[in-house]
């Protein structure tokens, strides 16, 4: 009984803890010397603003709250609302990030967050290996064309795959291997039925899997943050450097 309770009061201490520190977000560029940065988080298919802080003379923002944000992907949004780049918030959420305006996707480094230089890794991989696949597809003009893509993107599709497992592999507690496991696609048996008995259909199963592909981001405790008040809306111009996903 003695050990329960030690351990119950240890969890609780846990919980106080990472409420009392709250998150610390340190923000710089390279080529941004002001403006207002907005930490931006999805709702569905809406964003919304968690919070905002200047850009100083030197380039750099703080975001900042007293408690911890509830785990997720969240956004950071460029002054202007033209561009804007996804990070992760788990445990850890006092971190620092240099971005340089001119890359996002490239040259973002993150200090003091596994979670997110594993996630920022993730993106470059999939920018390094999508280059061809992504070039042909744009060139791609009949049919033909289009046919000649598949083996192209089945190998990618494999290397995503197989770049997934490893990190659930590697880092099973990460919440990054939440998001991965989250996004794999249900596995359908052989119908065991007798041949006179119907499977379902082909497209009740389709249905299905864009249900579970919806759901995953509200089911999965490490990916979903659900504000206690409803934060205001943020609208990203179409012409961002990434569309957001908006109504």
């Amino acid at each position: 009984m003695q050990k329960l309770l030690t351990l119950l009061l240890g969890c609780l201490c846990s919980t106080l803890s990472l409420h009392a520190q709250g998150y610390q977000i340190t923000v710089s560029f390279r080529n941004l010397p002001s403006g207002t940065l907005y930490l931006g988080h999805y709702m569905g298919k809406t964003t919304y603003v968690m919070d905002s802080a200047k850009i100083n003379d030197q380039g750099t923002a703080v975001l900042q709250g007293k408690e911890a944000l509830p785990g997720g992907i969240y956004l950071i949004v460029l002054p202007g609302k033209q561009k804007y780049f996804e990070i992760l918030l788990d445990k850890k959420q006092q971190f620092s990030i240099q971005a340089d305006t001119a890359d996002l996707l490239a040259n973002t480094v993150f200090t003091g967050s596994p979670d997110n230089a594993m996630f920022s890794d993730y993106n470059k991989f999939i920018l390094q290996n999508s280059r061809e696949l992504q070039a042909k597809a744009s060139a791609a003009r009949t049919a033909a064309d289009s046919a000649a893509l598949r083996p192209l993107s089945d190998a990618f599709g494999k290397q995503l795959q197989d770049y997934r497992a490893n990190v659930i592999s590697k880092h099973p507690a990460s919440l990054l291997a939440a998001i991965f496991k989250a996004m794999r696609e249900p596995q359908i048996p052989p119908f065991p039925g007798a041949p006179t008995e119907r499977p379902i259909p082909p497209i009740r199963i389709s249905i299905i899997k864009d249900i579970i592909g919806t759901m995953w981001t509200w089911e999965t405790g490490a990916s979903c943050a659900r504000p206690s008040s409803k934060p205001a809306s943020i609208a990203i111009s179409s012409s961002s450097w990434r569309q957001c996903p908006i109504p």
